[in-house]
């Protein structure tokens, strides 16, 4: 099968779709961030549904019809989204959607520089906290569901995508059914290689490594369903305990695509047809059952730390308070200013390792092959940030008060019960 004419045209296509910059991506845009939200009553804790009242269950009130009485106000352009609920797209060309649990999303548009992504961040972030607790919905910046157990979310957007993922997942146990309507985080987006096609290789790498120091740093998840959960990222632990086979680290390999290539023939085929057990795609390639439309949407359900899409969307960031959602794309910014950084960097993290993820989730920075490390790339990407001038401004400041009160002193703001939007 490996070195079958059907691999070879997979990986022709991971090749030209996942890791080369897309046609219609903008010229110079090189950072982007998706920050998740998960929306709570203000008066019950209980999750809040998507519908509005007249069409949602029970008395809450919907945080649809809240959204769109802000974007009407603000001239946001209801376009129907691909799971049955409308995305709202704002004048400055992000875009506020909805996760499977309900989960509000914002999504920037690519941008140039880090300060104009801390400026859109600060325009949208804050004002639409501020805006739902007047419309009693509590926006939470942590990286799971504080209050609810399980049994009281419900998967709110019922496409055809999430139902399957859901009923495939649900099969392995609770992490995944919670991974996808309890959690949230904050994707940070950055270009495949520097702005001269350089680095790709040690790109693709160093970020796979550098995943469990970013989820250390960022850890934002020690509390779920009104208790103590055990772990300084519970959202990071559901990661570890939903499927392996389509989970983890990467960059081992020398030639990226061929190992995205690899990884994705082995995961299982969420939408495999009729009740037949799952196998991985590889098996049903064999078979002649699977088609190049079905590996593109086979590829989809791959959830690896760092996911190729034309760009790196890094992963493994639990959700943040607003105050500080800008800090993680700061960081990864300065970790990637140049060769010189990209470089130190690498001389860091070293080899990507998977039981650092696992060391991540359970005690964070009080692990001490995390902590220093973690400290040197914080410094790293300050100090390199500030030399090219990619951080600056209100950037470098953001980084360096987090850097501060935070990593510096080995905590988090998971340590401190911070991160419910207020």
């Amino acid at each position: 099968m490996y070195g079958s004419p059907w691999r070879r045209r997979l990986l022709d296509d991971v090749r030209e779709r996942l890791f080369t910059p897309a046609p219609d991506r903008p010229a110079g845009a090189r950072y982007g961030v998706e920050v998740e939200l998960i929306a709570l009553d203000a008066e019950t804790g209980l999750p809040v549904p998507i519908l509005d009242p007249a069409e949602a269950a029970g008395n809450q009130s919907g945080s649809l019809a809240f959204l769109r009485h802000r974007g009407n106000r603000l001239s946001w352009r209801a376009v129907p989204g691909p799971h049955g609920v409308p995305d709202l797209h704002l004048p400055g060309g992000g875009h506020v959607s909805y996760e499977p649990g309900g989960q509000i999303e914002y999504a920037t548009p690519p941008h140039g520089t880090v300060a104009e992504l801390v400026a859109d961040l600060e325009c949208v972030i804050p004002p639409l906290v501020e805006d739902a607790a007047e419309a009693g919905i509590r926006l939470v910046g942590l990286g799971i569901d504080p209050v609810n157990p399980l049994d009281r979310a419900r998967l709110l957007l019922p496409g055809d995508r999430y139902v399957a993922m859901h009923r495939y997942l649900a099969r392995i146990g609770d992490a995944g059914p919670r991974m996808m309507l309890q959690t949230a985080a904050i994707q940070v987006n950055v270009e495949l290689a520097d702005p001269a096609g350089r680095d790709a290789d040690l790109r693709w790498r160093v970020l796979h490594a550098a995943a469990p120091f970013l989820t250390a740093i960022f850890a934002n998840s020690a509390a779920y369903a009104g208790a103590a959960s055990g772990y300084a990222s519970f959202r990071a632990r559901q990661w570890r305990l939903l499927d392996r086979r389509r989970t983890g680290l990467l960059g081992r390999e020398a030639d990226r695509a061929a190992e995205y290539t690899d990884f994705g023939l082995e995961a299982a085929w969420v939408f495999a047809p009729g009740d037949r057990e799952p196998e991985p795609f590889a098996e049903w390639v064999v078979r002649g059952e699977a088609t190049v439309d079905d590996w593109r949407r086979h590829v989809t359900t791959l959830f690896p730390e760092v996911r190729p899409r034309g760009y790196l969307e890094m992963r493994g960031i639990d959700a943040l308070p607003p105050e500080w959602c800008a800090v993680p794309p700061a960081i990864v910014a300065g970790l990637l200013a140049d060769g010189r950084s990209l470089r130190e960097a690498a001389g860091i993290v070293g080899e990507p390792d998977s039981m650092l993820l696992h060391a991540a989730a359970r005690v964070g920075l009080r692990d001490s092959r995390l902590a220093g490390p973690a400290a040197q790339l914080f410094d790293l990407a300050i100090g390199a940030g500030k030399r090219t001038g990619v951080l600056e401004g209100r950037a470098l400041e953001l980084a360096r008060t987090y850097y501060d009160n935070y990593t510096r002193r080995g905590r988090t703001p998971g340590d401190e019960g911070v991160g419910a939007a207020a």
